[in-house]
């Protein structure tokens, strides 16, 4: 007699005669061919593919990806804007205060529609010279837009924004 190797995953066991012996044979309840099988649907579709382009009426579906979509005139346009938009530290502390803050809330737009990214932007506005010669007035608004815009940081940068350390509580509160 041969010995059966055990299956790791029986569904049902059904007698065989083999010689006029009962030997019992373990099956998956569909024609497996002792290769692995995921599931029975996938031996299905292998079996229906080795049959060729034949078809018995049975469907299989293969997922798709979905359509690249085409950006319109205002998404390019944006995009070019982001890129031609200036991120240099060196050359946004040169601005006089009031382009400054003009450069901020222009970024802050940007940050909010992700045409650039909050972790440059971060950078540069906690740069203490950023902020170093600019007049209360101006500063008030400066603190009161990246406030006002929290959301677009990560938590961790919301903190520090926050905390009682950062170079814009220099300028108090508009009450």
């Amino acid at each position: 007699p041969h010995p059966i190797p055990p299956r790791p995953f029986l569904l049902w066991i059904r007698p065989a005669a083999v010689l006029g012996r009962v030997l019992v044979m373990a099956t998956l309840g569909y024609r497996d061919s002792g290769s692995v099988v995921l599931s029975k649907a996938e031996a299905l579709r292998q079996e229906h593919e080795k049959e060729g382009p034949r078809s018995r009426m049975t469907t299989f579906s293969r997922r798709k990806s979905p359509p690249r979509r085409k950006m319109d005139a205002k998404e390019e346009r944006e995009k070019e804007e982001a890129a031609d938009f200036e991120m240099a530290l060196e050359n946004i502390i040169q601005k006089r205060p009031d382009k400054r803050l003009k450069w901020m809330q222009k970024a802050l737009i940007m940050v909010g529609k992700k045409a650039i990214k909050a972790n440059a932007f971060y950078e540069i506005v906690m740069h203490e010279a950023f902020v170093a010669d600019v007049p209360p007035s101006l500063g008030k608004r400066m603190k009161m837009s990246i406030l006002a815009n929290l959301h677009l940081f990560s938590p961790k940068q919301q903190k520090a924004l926050q905390s009682e350390t950062n170079h814009f509580n220099t300028f108090k509160s508009v009450k």
